[in-house]
């Protein structure tokens, strides 16, 4: 192609070095190094090439998300090095007009205009489009340039620059891309919502991802050129949410079996319009966008409580069935090994998850929460109560630590959990009964966490956790069962005027029933709180 022919002067473009700007990278990993890239906030990772394009949906992914060796594509800036140490094969160095040191807008508007200028070399519009055309051409896709009448039909933005070019300047105008949406999923109250979670965009080697909003809506952080966008972006809902400065990670998914890279799915190729993606409840994302609503809403809730938020990181793994759930919260404690006998982790394992999943074999970060749910819109309040449940221990050991330090958080949470498994292993009862070995730690943890669920349930969800027959019950009709006898102490004391802040200060500063009654001494109604307490010890 001529120069001539791209409506751009010789002069301009020998004034143009060609240098990489991007390098194009594989890696090759065991499950180990795998899992030290993937808790690599600065990578956007694809299992898929970069330069590929995917023809057709189906369940590729599967044989990769088994296998022991694993391959990565993704693109980084030239001379980077891996922080562990991890080898990478460079595929292609690239060159991205938009990351030279020549490119270059000033604003000339009400928008901002980002400036890269470096040396006062910059590159007009219609340079860029020359050499996006020609590589295109180079590389046998000149199929998938766009025709004039798809340009003419789709939205873009027009922006209008000042340009520089040695002492000449001038005023032009362009089109690009900002892609955007909303993200959806289905609920037994119609579509709502996909709340924090990331939205990864991807276009040959433009990778973009941004973050949802409260009513699931994402926009691009970064333009693209109009004759790369045109052929349609692909979409992918990247399971890592964030509220504040609260975030998680769903980063396996346990299916018998544990299951690498389940937390990227494909949406599809689209225009880069507006688009509503809607997520039904037989997609496979289904459950993992339930997850992270439940976890979004949960914050919210506590937020406004005046609560104490989780841990500002949490590691989720996530069954695709329903089963036991629990918040280990392997991440967010010191795992005392005398507690647990030296077996800790396959006692967690064992008696927790209902099957023995060795983390520590397959290289995983060891979980925070074990969730599970099944696609079916007649168990969603039933799943998302549950979730809060696990949750709210997360916030009693982040509260704990807040208060008391991490040893006495540590101290109390493994004991805690390790009498559990020990009572599931020999009983099949997790919770024990009143007078077992550590039983007050079991009775404060699980009566505060199935006190908090039943309420938040009944107040957000209008759903009743503790019985979906009988609406009207509460905790008090239960009280002959373990957990809910101390769920029914936690709805007395709020009854007669404790704040759900000082019943969470209470169950945090303390770990036994008669440290928490004597908690209350200075309180105004500390005789009728601790006539309450006294019969539960």
């Amino acid at each position: 192609m001529r120069r001539a022919d791209a409506g751009i002067s010789n002069r301009s473009a020998e004034a143009i070095e060609i240098y990489p700007t991007d390098w194009y990278i594989r890696f090759t990993v065991d499950s180990t190094e795998f899992n030290k890239l993937i808790s690599d906030s600065t990578l956007s990772l694809s299992q898929i090439p970069l330069d590929y394009e995917i023809i057709q949906e189906g369940d590729y992914l599967e044989e990769f998300q088994q296998a022991d060796v694993k391959t990565l594509y993704a693109t980084v800036k030239p001379g980077y090095t891996n922080p562990y140490d991890i080898e990478f094969e460079i595929l292609e160095e690239l060159f991205i007009p938009e990351n030279s040191e020549y490119y270059s807008e000033t604003d000339i508007s009400s928008s901002i205009i980002e400036n890269r200028a470096l040396n006062k070399k910059l590159i007009d519009n219609d340079l860029v489009n020359a050499l996006i055309i020609q590589s295109f051409v180079l590389t046998g896709n000149e199929n998938q340039l766009p025709d004039k009448n798809t340009v003419k039909e789709r939205k873009m933005y027009e922006e209008c620059v000042e340009k520089k070019f040695l002492w000449w300047r001038w005023t032009d105008c362009d089109t690009y891309y900002y892609p955007e949406g909303f993200v959806k999923y289905e609920t037994p109250k119609g579509y709502e919502p996909v709340k924090g979670v990331k939205m990864v965009m991807w276009r040959w080697f433009y990778r973009i991802e941004v973050t949802t909003d409260a009513n699931g809506y994402f926009i691009s952080d970064t333009r693209l050129n109009h004759l790369l966008a045109t052929n349609n972006v692909q979409y992918y809902l990247k399971m890592e949410g964030q509220n504040g400065q609260n975030r998680w990670s769903q980063n396996v998914s346990i299916c018998g079996a544990l299951c690498f890279w389940n937390d990227n799915f494909n949406l599809g190729s689209f225009s880069p319009n507006m688009n509503e993606f809607k997520i039904g409840v037989n997609h496979k994302a289904w459950g993992k966008c339930l997850v992270n609503n439940a976890i979004y809403n949960y914050i919210d809730i506590v937020r406004k409580e005046n609560l104490t938020l989780p841990p500002k990181y949490l590691k989720v793994g996530v069954y695709d069935q329903i089963r036991s759930c629990s918040a280990p919260l392997l991440n967010n404690h010191i795992n005392i090994s005398l507690a647990c006998g030296g077996h800790w982790i396959m006692d967690y394992m064992l008696g927790i998850s209902g099957t023995i999943i060795a983390y520590t074999l397959v290289g995983w970060g060891l979980p925070d929460l074990l969730l599970c749910y099944e696609p079916n819109l007649s168990l969603y309040n039933n799943i998302v109560s549950t979730i809060w449940h696990e949750l709210t221990h997360a916030s009693h050991v982040q509260a704990m630590k807040n208060k008391k330090g991490d040893l006495f958080a540590s101290y109390y949470w493994s004991h805690n959990v390790y009498q559990q498994v020990k009572n599931q292993s020999i009983t099949g009862n997790p919770y024990g009964n009143k007078g077992d070995d550590n039983w007050q730690y079991i009775a404060l943890s699980e009566g505060w966490a199935n006190y908090r669920e039943w309420k938040n349930a009944k107040q957000y969800l209008k759903h009743n956790s503790i019985n979906t027959r009988y609406p009207n019950y509460t905790p008090l009709n239960y009280e002959h069962i373990f957990v809910y006898a101390y769920a029914s102490m936690f709805l007395k004391l709020a009854n007669i005027g404790c704040t759900e802040h000082e019943l969470e200060d209470a169950v945090s500063n303390n770990n036994t029933i008669s440290s928490f009654k004597n908690f209350f001494s200075s309180h105004k109604l500390s005789t009728q709180i601790k006539n309450i307490i006294r019969y539960y010890e």
